[in-house]
């Protein structure tokens, strides 16, 4: 198939199908729903949908299911130059039923083992999703291999990424692409990465390729944050993937620019790093490990908050502000499986709206930050940070604030190694908030920085 200029706009008015009390919806695609060991190229799509959020409703730029055959005998589905000028989805709310009732991607909902892409850009994505709508920039699933392909545009969504939701096979950059790979303002309500949600794969590249994100923690139209609720593996916001872990996962080869606005856990790079429990089919799996190489993160973070009364810090965002980090938010524990940072270079501004003398009433506060991993429940070897620097204001905290150049917290009897590397760090407190430095048991060879402390 190749050669194809298709326009088209799509008004769902009702559900697919009634399975007892449950309304499905259908699977919209702007070229083929379902590529079979199909050659697909030189197309463009101009696409808009507009319909309610019922059940499995998926809705896809450019293939919804891209399969090889079954038996693994024949050639596999590619796909190239392939470029989306338009993607517009405006998804209203049904149901509240689950947390993930429909799937947006700017160009597939699954790419298969044996597939391959190369050279598709989505360009001009705008994705109004509702809480319960899950949305990545490119293909929500992808076990086989992208090449030298980019996403811009913007989207709203529960759970949303940049370029992929879940990624196990191989996203590659191999040629010089002027552009970001990745350029968007990207809001969500659990998990939001600038690149990926999940990273059980490799996503490298060989120039440096560039992802430029700004990402929103946003209700969503529903107030998600319960009073109560357990904040440490339901809300993150990533630079580039919420979670990269698994024996050969790698992510190399990247510079981001990221700005994160009102974050109740979030990180530069990686929101978990290094181990990773998750189901598919119906079988759990627990995958360990994973690197993380040759890249630079530029990243500002301002944390959610609350406002001043009198000495109290109110509204629903009150203590709320948890994790943070230059680099890695949490490395989880593990038994087995090796989780490596080398020559990496970061820089993390924290809350620097305060040092400017806006909103002197506002509380931007934390509970714990590591300029290169927040908490570590889990080893973690480090090595080769060429320049490392964060600059942190903190004006609030429910508890006493736990910060550290290296490492917020770790869990004891963990192995933390840090080497060959510069790192440095300012921390600016509101007078009368309460803090401690990091007390990690940390083997350093070959460490330099300074680390200071002082009042605003």
């Amino acid at each position: 198939v190749s050669g194809y200029d298709v326009d088209v706009e799509f008004k769902s008015s009702s559900y697919g199908f009634i399975d007892g009390s449950t309304y499905y919806g259908s699977n919209y695609a702007g070229l083929v729903g379902l590529m079979f060991d199909t050659t697909l190229n030189d197309c463009s799509v101009e696409m808009s949908w507009e319909g309610q959020n019922y059940v499995e409703t998926i809705v896809d730029g450019i293939a919804c299911f891209v399969y090889d055959n079954t038996a693994r005998t024949h050639t596999s589905s590619t796909i190239s130059g392939i470029e989306v000028n338009k993607f517009d989805v405006e998804m209203s709310r049904f149901t509240n039923a689950q947390t993930v009732a429909a799937r947006v991607s700017g160009g597939f909902d699954f790419i298969s083992e044996k597939s391959f892409v190369k050279n598709v850009n989505v360009n001009n994505i705008k994705i109004a999703g509702i809480g319960t709508t899950q949305a990545a920039g490119m293909v929500a699933i992808n076990e086989g291999t992208i090449q030298d392909s980019t996403v811009d545009g913007q989207i709203l969504a529960s759970i949303s990424a940049g370029f992929v939701y879940r990624n196990n096979g191989e996203i590659k950059f191999e040629t010089s692409i002027p552009t970001p790979v990745v350029s968007a303002t990207i809001y969500g309500q659990t998990y939001v990465g600038g690149f990926a949600v999940y990273n059980y794969g490799k996503i490298v590249s060989t120039k440096q390729s560039e992802v430029v994100t700004a990402l929103y923690w946003s209700a969503v139209n529903k107030y998600f944050l319960q009073a109560g609720e357990s904040i440490e593996n339901k809300y993150m916001i990533a630079g580039f993937a919420v979670v990269s872990a698994g024996q050969n996962s790698e992510i190399s080869g990247f510079k981001t620019q990221t700005n994160i606005y009102d974050a109740i856990n979030a990180a530069g790079a990686v929101g978990y790093f290094g181990s990773h429990t998750y189901t598919t089919n119906g079988t759990t799996k627990t995958v360990v490990g994973g690197k993380i190489d040759n890249c630079t993160f530029s990243t500002t973070i301002r944390t959610a908050k609350g406002i001043m009364s009198g000495k109290t810090a109110t509204n629903n965002y009150q203590g709320k502000a948890n994790v943070f980090a230059g680099v890695v938010a949490y490395v989880p524990a593990r038994t087995s499986g090796s989780a490596t940072l080398s020559n990496i270079v970061y820089a993390i501004t924290l809350n620097n709206v305060e040092k400017t003398g806006n909103h002197q009433n506002s509380v931007y506060g934390l509970n714990v930050f590591g300029g290169v991993v927040g908490v570590a429940n889990g080893n973690i070897t480090i090595n080769k940070l060429g320049s490392g620097y964060s600059k942190v204001y903190c004006s609030y905290s429910a508890n006493k604030a736990i910060v550290g150049s290296i490492v917020g917290k770790a869990s004891s009897g963990v192995s933390i190694s840090v080497s060959n590397s510069n790192i440095d760090a300012d921390f600016f407190f509101r007078s009368g908030v309460q803090y401690e430095e990091s007390k990690a048991t940390i083997t350093k060879t070959k460490v330099n920085g300074t680390t200071e402390f002082k009042s605003f």
